[in-house]
C-alpha cells in the first residue's frame, strides 16, 4: 500500500514552523501584545543611530585630535632624550606609577621650555579634560584602558613593583595588545557589516557592471538618460539582492576605531616608551629611515603586501578557484581595467600613509589587513559550497524531524 511521506518543508518556512516557539499561540497565530512591537523597525532604527553615533564620534575626534590643545608631537629635551609635548595623555596611572607625570621638560633652539600635559586618569577625567568629547571618552580612553591592562598581565616589573618599559616582555606584551585589538576591532565591525561581507564577491562583479552602464552612458547629459542609467544601475543591484551603500557602511563602522587607535598610540604613556626590538611603537617609519633605521623598512614592505593581497584577493580566487567563473563582455573588461588602476592610485596613496604614521598604528593594520585577507577566502569558500551546506542542514533537520516522529508513534 501507497504510504504518504510527510511534508516537512513547513518546519522550514517561518511562517508554518512555529512549534516550539514561545511566542505562538496554541492555533498558529502571535499574542497580541507581540504583535505590537515593532521589532524589525525598532532594530533598524537602533542601526541608524549606532551608525550615526559612529560617524560623529568620528568626525569629532578627526577634528578635535587637529587641534593645538590634542597633538602628542615628539620633541627633544635638554639632555638629547626624545621626549613628547602637550597634549590629552591617557597614561592609565592605575596600572603604572611610574607614568605620574604632569609636565614636560624640553629644548627649543638652545632654550629648556616646560610643557603641561592634560592628563587623563579615570573614565571621567577623559570627558572632562576634553570638553565631554564622545569620540575621547567612549573610544580612546576604553581602548587605551584595555590595551595597558593586557600589557599589565604579561610586562615584568621593577623593584617598585611597576611594569618595566626596558623589559621584552614589556614590548612583547605591548605588541600583542595591537594585535588583539586588530582582531577584536574586526570581529566587532564584521558583526555590524556580516551580510555586506557575505556579499563581496557579487560586489566586486556588480562594481564592474556597474562601470559599464556608466560607459554606456558616457556623454549623455540628457535628463531622460541620467535617469535611465540610474534605473539600469538599480536594477542591477536589485536583481542580486544587494545594496549600493552596504559596503560604504562596512567601511564607514570601522573608522572610529581606526581613528581611535591612531589617538590611543598617540596618547597611552605605555606605547609612548614601549618598543619591539628596535622598533619604536611611537615612531613613524620614514622619519627612522631616514635616519638609517631600516629595521622600519620591514613594516611597510609586509603592510603594503597585504594591502595588495587585499585588494586582488577577490578577483583573483572568483577567477582562478570559483567552480563557477564569470565572464564579461568588452565594455565590462574595459571598466576592470579602470578598476585596475584606481587599486593601483590607492596602493600608491597607502604607501605614503604606512610611512607617516605612527609603527604602532602601521602594526595595527597589517594584523587588520591579515584578518581581512582571512575573512576573504573564509567567505569565498562559503559561498562556493553555500548550496551543498544548506542541504547537507536539511537533509540533518529531516532525519531529526523523521526520529521524533517515529519516537512518538513508538
Amino acid at each position: 500500500m501507497y504510504k504518504h511521506k510527510p511534508d516537512y518543508n513547513k518546519y522550514f518556512s517561518n511562517r508554518d514552523g512555529n512549534q516550539g516557539n514561545k511566542n505562538i499561540n496554541p492555533d498558529g497565530s502571535k499574542p497580541n501584545w507581540f504583535k505590537r512591537i515593532p521589532f524589525k523597525r525598532i532594530w533598524k532604527i537602533t542601526k541608524i543611530v549606532l551608525f550615526l553615533f559612529l560617524i560623529f564620534s568620528a568626525l569629532w575626534g578627526c577634528v578635535q585630535m587637529m587641534q593645538p590643545d590634542y597633538i602628542v608631537s615628539q620633541v627633544t629635551d635638554q639632555f638629547g632624550n626624545k621626549m613628547f609635548s602637550s597634549g590629552v595623555g591617557f597614561e592609565i596611572a592605575f596600572f603604572s606609577e611610574s607614568a605620574f607625570k604632569s609636565q614636560w621638560t624640553v629644548l627649543i633652539k638652545g632654550s629648556p621650555y616646560t610643557y603641561s600635559l592634560n592628563y587623563v586618569s579615570s573614565w571621567g577625567e577623559a570627558f572632562t579634560n576634553t570638553g565631554f568629547s564622545p569620540f575621547y571618552g567612549f573610544f580612546v580612553y576604553p581602548m587605551s584602558a584595555l590595551l595597558v591592562w593586557i600589557v599589565s598581565l604579561f610586562s615584568a616589573v621593577d623593584a617598585a613593583g611597576l611594569m618595566d618599559p626596558t623589559s621584552t616582555s614589556y614590548g612583547v606584551a605591548a605588541f600583542f595588545s595591537i594585535v588583539f585589538a586588530a582582531i577584536a576591532i574586526r570581529g566587532l565591525t564584521l558583526a555590524f557589516s556580516f551580510k555586506a561581507q557575505m556579499n563581496q564577491g557579487k560586489m566586486n562583479e556588480l562594481s564592474i557592471k556597474s562601470s559599464a552602464i556608466n560607459d554606456k552612458y558616457k556623454g549623455q547629459t540628457s535628463n531622460e538618460a541620467k535617469m535611465k542609467k540610474q534605473r539600469e544601475i538599480s536594477e542591477l543591484y536589485k536583481k542580486e539582492g544587494v545594496s549600493q551603500v552596504s559596503m560604504i557602511v562596512s567601511m564607514l563602522v570601522s573608522m572610529p576605531f581606526l581613528i581611535a587607535m591612531l589617538a590611543t598610540i598617540r596618547a597611552s604613556h605605555a606605547f609612548k616608551v614601549g618598543s619591539v626590538g628596535s622598533v619604536s611603537f611611537i615612531a613613524t617609519p620614514f622619519s627612522e629611515m631616514t635616519a638609517g633605521n631600516f629595521q622600519y623598512l620591514a613594516i611597510v614592505v609586509v603592510y603594503l603586501m597585504l594591502q595588495i593581497t587585499t585588494m586582488f584577493l577577490p578577483q583573483f580566487l572568483e577567477k582562478f578557484l570559483s567552480k563557477n567563473p564569470k565572464s564579461y563582455t568588452a565594455e565590462q573588461k574595459k571598466a576592470k581595467k579602470k578598476q585596475l588602476i584606481f587599486q593601483i592610485i590607492f596602493i600608491v596613496m597607502f604607501f605614503f600613509i604606512i610611512n607617516s604614521i605612527a609603527a604602532g598604528v602601521a602594526i595595527y593594520w597589517i594584523f587588520s589587513s591579515l584578518f581581512q585577507v582571512c575573512q576573504t577566502v573564509g567567505f569565498f569558500i562559503y559561498r562556493e559550497n553555500a548550496k551543498a551546506i544548506n542541504e547537507k542542514k536539511r537533509a540533518k533537520k529531516i532525519a531529526k524531524l523523521e526520529a521524533a516522529a517515529a519516537k512518538h508513534k513508538e
